[in-house]
């Protein structure tokens, strides 16, 4: 409701289905999510400021885990292959 007050986006009903309902940027909301990735990394070079060579290295390490962890599982890593279940007890 807010950013289509702002006039960020606009709101369209299906024609076929009325529960669903499309969101459409504005050329004010293209401008505004333009400038988010540099927000974005703003916001993070404050937040991580602090953090050491070893600390950064840590966190890229995990935060590339979780994405593999989000992949749906392939079918040569199941639990059932020996791989997946020597990998899982490392």
């Amino acid at each position: 409701d807010r950013l289509e007050a702002k006039g960020l986006v606009v709101r369209e009903r299906s024609t076929t289905d009325r529960r669903v309902v499309r969101l459409t940027l504005t050329p004010d909301g293209d401008q505004v999510a333009s400038r988010v990735p540099a927000v974005l990394a703003d916001v993070l070079n404050v937040h991580l400021s602090d953090f050491s060579h070893a600390e950064w290295q840590l966190l890229l390490s995990l935060l590339r885990r979780m994405l593999v962890n989000g992949k749906p599982p392939s079918t040569a890593s199941t639990p059932s292959t020996p791989a997946a279940s020597s990998a899982q007890s490392a």
